[in-house]
């Protein structure tokens, strides 16, 4: 029975994480030309680029991000560019998209 308990446990632990802010670590979002990659450690990056197979990337910004639930709080980043500067706030995930009041970014898949 101990057994059985234990292994209910690790399973439901392991969904849980699955849920944490782990889950966005290396997972790019972008609205139009603005993208966040999600880094480790609750470090982001943010640039502009025309699209996601131009190489160039311009206004690179880093900044730092947390995850509780399914609210993710992007602290200000050092970019040169109102634009990447202004995404920061707090944000809904829901499905693959993050959104708040002002900015919308959906899931890009690759990077």
């Amino acid at each position: 029975m101990k057994k059985l308990c234990l292994f209910f446990c690790i399973v439901f632990l392991t969904i849980s994480c699955q849920k944490s802010g782990e889950t966005l670590e290396g997972k790019l979002y972008n609205s139009g030309y603005i993208y966040i990659q999600f880094q480790m450690n609750g470090q982001y990056e943010t640039f502009q680029k025309a699209s996601r197979d131009d190489f160039a990337r311009g206004c690179q910004g880093e900044g730092t991000w947390t995850f509780q639930g399914n609210k993710i709080t992007i602290n200000p980043n050092n970019s040169g560019c109102d634009f990447n500067r202004n995404i920061a706030g707090q944000y809904t995930l829901e499905d693959n998209k993050l959104s708040n009041s002002t900015n919308t970014f959906f899931s890009s898949y690759g990077k």
